[in-house]
């Protein structure tokens, strides 16, 4: 731009006449104006940007770091938010102080505005997931619980879309009543419970049997742990429990051998176990436990009578793990106490030569059968007899005799049972690995001492004495 040397008219650059007054313009002169009043311009623009710079410094400067925090936080920036959180505000109590009040707002305003419908889950979930970066007391458990609610509605469509609605329903009651998702939770929860109903009852269908009547029974029972006021649920469990107890009272019928005895208890304890105070089933097992109990004690008297004291013991087992407060099974527990023989590992040695009792209560034959006892005994006749003697006064004795897996494949070796004058009371010749375990039941009441003696045939052999028992 530039003006008339006459009127003071203002013109454009490219004009050489005033349009005012007709004066002419000489063209040094247009120049030399505008190039002036261009430098004014400049040095005024530059004069301003100057100014705007300094003034936003030193505004930068006086907002602080909390505040700028929280800025960047809210225009989306969270790695800006988060770097000047790290740097200038966390550990500063001023500062934590500005940017948790901010933060607290700015909470409040998304809450209010994700209430309204003017976020989606989606948007607000991200957003409790970006305050979480802060670790900031009170907004994290805020965020956490957002992040976790909306999760929980969202996953609730895909497992009802593939028919787990116990899993969906477990994700629903997870939602408090604090949460914002809880009323929208409860409306699902009828929904989705309808539809975990119907999907029960059609898979127990309609049970003719005590089996099928178990499984039936234990399907509801895990229904009502996820939902167990459901009355329909409820019902259904009465009514085929009622069913299932009759199939067990007429099913059991009258048993005769200990081992029926012993499944009809066991069924009908089962039974007590899902319909307590049911008196038919009191009176039916009492009845049939009176006839087991009867069983089991007499063929504890034959089993000891016999010198079978594992098997008079394995008996005891089973009746203690079925009737553990009966009277009759407490005396025969007593009574085989009284009656229990000395085991081979426990008795004093006399006198022995390459005998030892086995430490870890472990062995194996040569056929790789594993024993695990605590009365297993080791006689090594390696190059040289081995032997053992002990006191006498036993009736007899029993056990089982076996290779030991580390004898040599060539080994061969004997087994003499002596009394105390050297008689044989018991010898068994040519004992190798391929020689099956053998048990050994023997005589021993003339016997003052008994010795075992292991003869060797120049090699590597180990025989085991497994459970070898002595009664009186």
């Amino acid at each position: 731009m530039k003006y008339c040397i006459k009127c003071g008219t203002q013109m454009d650059d490219h004009e050489t006449k005033c349009h005012a007054c007709g004066a002419r313009m000489p063209v040094s002169y247009s120049n030399k104006i505008s190039k002036a009043v261009n430098s004014k311009m400049i040095a005024i623009l530059l004069a301003l940007a100057i100014l705007f710079m300094a003034g936003s410094f030193i505004l930068a400067k006086q907002i602080s770091p909390g505040a700028r925090a929280y800025r960047a936080l809210a225009d989306g920036n969270i790695a800006t938010a988060l770097e000047i959180y790290k740097d200038k505000v966390e550990g500063r109590q001023r500062q934590t102080a500005v940017f948790v009040k901010k933060m607290g707002t700015y909470f409040s305003d998304l809450e209010a505005k994700y209430k309204e419908g003017g976020i989606t889950d989606d948007e607000m979930k991200q957003k409790a997931k970006d305050m979480l970066a802060f670790n900031v007391e009170g907004i994290t458990e805020k965020a956490k619980k957002y992040v976790s609610d909306i999760d929980a509605i969202q996953s609730v469509e895909k497992l009802v879309a593939v028919g787990d609605y116990k899993g969906a329903i477990l994700k629903l009651k997870g939602i408090e009543h604090d949460s914002i998702k809880y009323e929208e939770s409860q409306v699902k929860l009828n929904e989705v419970g309808g539809l975990f109903e119907e999907q029960v009852v059609a898979k127990i269908g309609d049970p003719k049997d005590i089996e099928s009547s178990l499984v039936a029974i234990e399907e509801l029972n895990d229904a009502l742990n996820v939902m167990p006021e459901n009355a329909n649920l409820i019902d259904k469990k009465d009514i085929i429990t009622s069913g299932y107890v009759n199939q067990v009272i007429n099913g059991v019928g009258e048993p005769k051998t200990t081992e029926a005895l012993a499944s009809a208890i066991a069924m009908i304890q089962t039974a007590q176990g899902i319909a307590p105070g049911t008196v038919e089933l009191d009176s039916q097992l009492n009845q049939i436990a009176e006839k087991y109990v009867q069983n089991i004690s007499n063929e504890i008297d034959s089993a000891v009578k016999n010198y079978k004291y594992d098997v008079a013991k394995t008996l005891l087992q089973s009746a203690q793990s079925l009737l553990p407060s009966n009277d009759v099974v407490k005396q025969k527990a007593a009574y085989l106490e009284e009656h229990k023989p000395a085991e081979l590992s426990e008795l004093k040695v006399l006198v022995s030569h390459n005998y030892n009792v086995d430490e870890d209560g472990s062995a194996v034959d040569s056929f790789g059968n594993q024993y695990t006892s605590k009365n297993i005994a080791h006689i090594n006749a390696s190059y040289h007899d081995g032997y053992v003697t002990f006191n006498g006064g036993f009736t007899r004795l029993n056990g089982t005799i076996a290779v030991n897996d580390s004898s040599d494949n060539y080994a061969k070796m004997a087994l003499v049972i002596l009394d105390e004058n050297g008689k044989e009371l018991y010898r068994l010749d040519n004992i190798k690995r391929t020689t099956e375990p053998l048990k050994i039941d023997l005589d021993v009441s003339s016997a003052k001492q008994i010795t075992f003696k292991v003869e060797n045939t120049w090699a590597t052999n180990y025989l085991l004495l497994i459970d070898f028992m002595l009664y009186k």
